[in-house]
């Protein structure tokens, strides 16, 4: 489709399963010919997502549903200030705890069908953008977001670069094709770490926010530690320890609005539904102390008591 300023879109349809290779050969191709290409898939593990601009639609049983339009699934993202207390997760400023501003979010865009898809990628109203990984070996990711969302991006990011849509090189992990072949081997090794790794467990498209650290600046540096008495504390033991004591703190309110003695007495008992939550925390108690008390950070320590009461002080300062 030829749209706004003679943008060329290509709606690539892939419903079925692809290997990686394919999808880089094939998106090459089509920025070759002077087209932006758009994968169309309807799984959140499909090879397209995160290799190149891709969307997922919702799929229908036509025959339950007659006509009624398709409902996008992912990959398409809008930018927003969250406070931080509503991120679900540490302060990406200070690497712990909340603040009192708010971070800028990249969250998802689901309320959009299939129809508007067409038409605001042909209009210029969403446009690609890839987000590179921070981590060495990741992918990083692709996202369809309006012109203004994209513009604050590449501001903030110091971007220069007339078009993300164009697949780099450089970014790409090497595929099956470009892999030399590895010589037979006529000896046994069970039990020996072969280098093969189990199936994707996680989805690429989880369909979760995340925060968007490349826009907080200089003030975006997370740090992996936290000073609290004089210990350069372990911010994942420290997350550890608040999960525990939001458990032990869950465990009391549930023992204060049990019954009473004279209640019990009386005929009153806990549901089964209380019984299991309750056993359910207790699991979880057990499940944080083992993780709390093997931790490195622990072992690493000269006072080991010390150490412990300053990690429960930086749970609660948190």
């Amino acid at each position: 489709m030829t749209g706004a300023d003679g943008r060329r879109i290509g709606y690539e349809v892939q419903l079925s399963a692809i290997s990686s290779g394919a999808v880089d050969r094939r998106t090459r191709t089509a920025q070759s010919d002077g087209l932006t290409p758009m994968w169309l898939v309807n799984d959140a593990n499909a090879m397209p997502i995160d290799r190149a601009p891709w969307l997922r639609i919702v799929t229908r049983d036509w025959m339950a549903n007659g006509l009624k339009r398709l409902r996008i699934g992912g990959g398409v993202r809008s930018l927003a200030m969250v406070q931080c207390e509503r991120l679900r997760t540490r302060c990406p400023v200070k690497g712990y705890g909340y603040c009192a501003d708010s971070h800028p979010m990249w969250n998802v865009a689901t309320d959009l069908i299939y129809d508007d898809i067409i038409r605001k990628t042909g209009n210029g109203e969403l446009v690609s953008v890839h987000r590179p990984s921070t981590r060495q070996g990741r992918l990083g990711s692709y996202m369809w977001v309006t012109p203004t969302d994209r513009d604050r991006y590449r501001a903030t990011v110091e971007e220069s670069s007339p078009d993300d849509d164009q697949v780099s090189e450089v970014k790409r992990r090497p595929s099956a094709a470009h892999t030399a072949q590895k010589a037979r081997d006529p000896n046994c090794h069970y039990r020996e770490d072969s280098g093969y790794r189990q199936a994707r467990i996680e989805a690429r498209d989880a369909g979760e926010p995340y925060v968007a650290f490349e826009l907080l600046g200089n003030r975006g540096a997370v740090s992996s530690t936290v000073r609290v008495d004089g210990y350069e504390i372990s911010v994942g033991l420290i997350h550890l320890r608040r999960d525990f004591d939001a458990a032990c703190a869950f465990e009391r309110k549930f023992w204060a609005q049990a019954p009473s003695a004279n209640q019990t007495l009386a005929g009153m008992r806990l549901t089964e539904a209380q019984l299991t939550e309750l056993a359910d925390v207790r699991r979880e108690q057990v499940r944080l102390a083992v993780a709390i008390n093997s931790h490195p950070w622990l072992a690493s320590v000269r006072n080991r008591a010390a150490g412990g009461f300053a990690v429960a002080r930086a749970a609660r300062l948190g």
